[in-house]
């Protein structure tokens, strides 16, 4: 049985680490010079830790996602014995197991924000007039008025992602200058027929990116933080997770790891706030700021 593992390698040594070495990137000087690009060196540390008794050559990759923004490493499917391998590597900083753990929650921020069309912040505001925004969740429904654009100017040009086809989404035919980007990360799924649920928009003249990470019931780490890293390299000025984790300190979280380098990059970010033991508040807002 293989799972699947993160392996960071330039901070999240312990709970007390310091500013500078948090900003910190993979020393390049690391890397062997032979290997052209960090997925090259990747690559070459899991082949030479696999275990003989799985094939190998399997055309499943062992290396799920590689990350070099919410933080440098990668997701790699592996075995106890050939992590604990991987971990006697001396650029190996930390290696964590994948966990679908995640707690997936109803958005109820614009009622806890008393947030109204008619009156109030959002019109002074002008509606979020071509704000950015990512949401990290199960899907959206793309056919819902919601994702109108009548009235909406061109795309904002600081906007770097795609609308990718998936099951049941054609990418021409749903996105728009409302919805103007769709990434999905949980393979085989059908995630953009499914959401019709509570969710609804109050920013009219913002745009909507949807990153799917997440089955009908939980999301992986790994596939957040992969939304999370595509979300923060398109460019979106919010991201938003109806998602959360239990209490394991932060730098054992991944929703804390990503959603912490979107911050440090002024992005704001929405996910849900959790006080007290097993108490966990209606509204789902927090600036992690």
């Amino acid at each position: 049985m293989t799972l699947t593992f993160f392996i960071i390698f330039t901070f999240l040594v312990s709970p007390i680490v310091s500013e500078p070495l948090l900003s910190t990137y993979v020393d390049t000087k690391t890397r062997p010079s032979h290997y052209l690009t960090h997925d090259e060196w990747y690559n070459s540390m899991i082949e030479s830790v696999l275990d003989n008794t799985i094939d190998s050559n399997s055309a499943s990759p062992r290396i799920s996602y590689s990350y070099d923004v919410v933080l440098q490493g990668f997701a790699a499917r592996l075995t106890d014995q050939e992590s604990k391998r991987l971990s006697e590597f001396p650029e190996i900083i930390v290696i964590f197991k994948d966990h679908s753990k995640v707690k997936l929650d109803t958005t109820h921020s614009p009622d806890f924000l008393s947030l109204n069309a008619d009156y109030g912040l959002w019109p002074k505001s002008n509606f979020g007039d071509d704000v950015i925004i990512g949401l990290v969740d199960t899907g959206i429904w793309p056919e819902s008025e919601s994702f109108n654009d009548n009235g909406l100017g061109p795309i904002p040009s600081r906007w770097k992602g795609k609308c990718v086809d998936g099951i049941a989404f054609n990418a021409t035919r749903s996105c728009n200058r409302k919805l103007i980007g769709a990434r999905n990360f949980v393979a085989g799924a059908n995630v953009f027929g499914f959401a019709k649920g509570k969710a609804r928009g109050i920013v009219s003249k913002a745009r909507i990116v949807m990153y799917n990470a997440c089955g009908k019931t939980s999301c992986a780490d790994s596939e957040v933080l992969a939304a999370i890293e595509c979300a923060i390299k398109d460019g979106v000025d919010i991201l938003s997770l109806s998602l959360g984790y239990g209490r394991d300190p932060f730098y054992e979280d991944p929703v804390a790891i990503g959603t912490f380098a979107a911050v440090k990059r002024n992005i704001c970010v929405a996910c849900q706030l959790e006080i007290m033991d097993h108490i966990t508040f209606q509204f789902t807002i927090q600036h992690l700021g």
